[in-house]
């Protein structure tokens, strides 16, 4: 990141001749499944999961620090909102989710904000091909507010059982995300502006959602609750819930796991609490194995 595909996998991956690679763990922005399936199968199935563009906000903004710089500098997140340059900073909130699921390909300027989108036609006609090249190149949305809901709609569609959708949370805030004396009527408003495009592809996304949840009807409430019975019941045997520091900014207290002492030579524990970052190079060291073999 902030590279697409194509320029990532040249640093993380050898070129595979003889197969394609299995799984996609390198943080990048997406630019296509005919970009992707240069690398990966062809029937490879494209999942992105969409968050509230104001949570997302306050999230970022409080994971990354920044709220504590605003307030060193006497000024709010409000601020922040109307005028973003004053604070420089390697990542930006704005679009950010369209952002990463390839806009940067489509001719709309940076930082353009709603009422600029919604006054020039030729932006309008732009973000609405953006909206439906991303329903043509992403098989699957999910919701971050409705996760257990979305996991068990992509179960029915991957063919999995209910037990291959256990998880857990990592780096969950331990508190509400601070937001800096600003109230949520306000928030509303204001991110809308400032993330326009992103608030578009969310509600685009979560009413197909929603319809899909109507449609499964019952069994999906059934299937909810069967999951998180799963979940409890396996972080309860597996797992301890700590509070640590980021172990990116150090700024705010977040959630984690650590293994349970009497745990250690159960290997399902075991793999479940190993730190995320050994876990994805393990990934990656099986793969470039798999190229080499094949």
């Amino acid at each position: 990141w902030p590279n697409t595909i194509d320029k990532v996998y040249r640093s993380f991956y050898p070129a595979c001749k003889q197969n394609k690679y299995d799984i996609l763990n390198i943080h990048s922005i997406y630019n296509g499944r005919d970009v992707l399936t240069k690398y990966m199968h062809t029937d490879t199935y494209v999942i992105a999961t969409l968050r509230h563009p104001m949570d997302l906000l306050l999230s970022g903004l409080n994971y990354y620090g920044y709220v504590n710089r605003l307030r060193i500098m006497g000024k709010t997140i409000e601020d922040y909102l109307d005028n973003p340059q004053f604070l420089v900073s390697d990542w930006s909130p704005m679009n950010s989710m369209s952002y990463e699921i390839g806009l940067k390909d489509f001719n709309i300027p940076s930082g353009l904000k709603k009422s600029s989108l919604e006054s020039d036609l030729k932006y309008t006609e732009e973000v609405e091909r953006f909206l439906n090249w991303t329903e043509d190149n992403v098989d699957f949305f999910m919701i971050s507010e409705k996760f257990d809901e979305s996991l068990i709609l992509l179960k029915d569609r991957l063919g999995w059982r209910i037990e291959d959708m256990i998880y857990f949370s990592l780096n969950t805030a331990a508190s509400p995300p601070e937001r800096n004396n600003v109230d949520t009527d306000t928030l509303l408003i204001k991110t809308k502006e400032f993330s326009y495009i992103d608030y578009l592809l969310y509600e685009r996304m979560k009413v197909k959602l929603d319809r899909m949840i109507e449609e499964k009807g019952d069994e999906l409430e059934v299937e909810v609750s069967k999951l998180r019975s799963l979940n409890k019941e396996f972080s309860e045997f597996c797992l301890e819930r700590v509070e640590v520091d980021s172990t990116l900014y150090g700024s705010v207290k977040i959630l984690g796991n650590t293994l349970r002492h009497n745990r250690t030579d159960d290997r399902c524990c075991v793999e479940t609490a190993i730190d995320e970052m050994v876990y994805l190079r393990e990934i990656r060291k099986h793969m470039r194995l798999s190229c080499r073999t094949h």
